[in-house]
């Protein structure tokens, strides 16, 4: 079974980190099976698409200026066919950080994150479970 630590907060004060909560949870005589980890992110920020232009050299590309604040417009090279001006998007700097269970990266390109890379589900909430 899981349990969204969201779920279980509104019930119970959770004071200790997740380990120590696995931990203290086992030995009252619930085993948890396994912590699963997603959406843990560092350097991903919400971005606005502010201009699409047709790269120069690949009919499939295009070239998308972003608006992340702090007066910085990044130009990102993007493949999607769905990305338009007036959007936002998930938009990872150089160096930002995507944990989950699978896969640990640290990017070294400008890029957008679907939604599939970021492990965004709409229907559910899986900030972080208890098995």
């Amino acid at each position: 079974m899981r349990v969204p630590l969201r779920w279980l907060s509104e019930y119970v004060d959770l004071t200790v980190g997740v380990d120590e909560l696995a931990r203290r949870l086992t030995i009252a005589g619930v085993e948890v099976a396994e912590i699963i980890r997603a959406g843990e992110w560092d350097g991903i920020v919400v971005a606005h698409v502010e201009k699409i232009e047709p790269h120069p050299n690949a009919d499939r590309l295009v070239l998308a200026t972003v608006d992340i604040g702090a007066d910085q417009q990044p130009r990102v090279v993007c493949g999607a066919p769905n990305v338009r001006a007036g959007q936002k998007v998930a938009y990872a700097a150089l160096g930002a950080k995507l944990i989950d269970e699978r896969h640990r990266c640290i990017l070294n390109v400008l890029q957008f994150l679907s939604r599939r890379s970021t492990r965004v589900d709409q229907k559910r909430n899986r900030e972080r479970f208890f098995s």
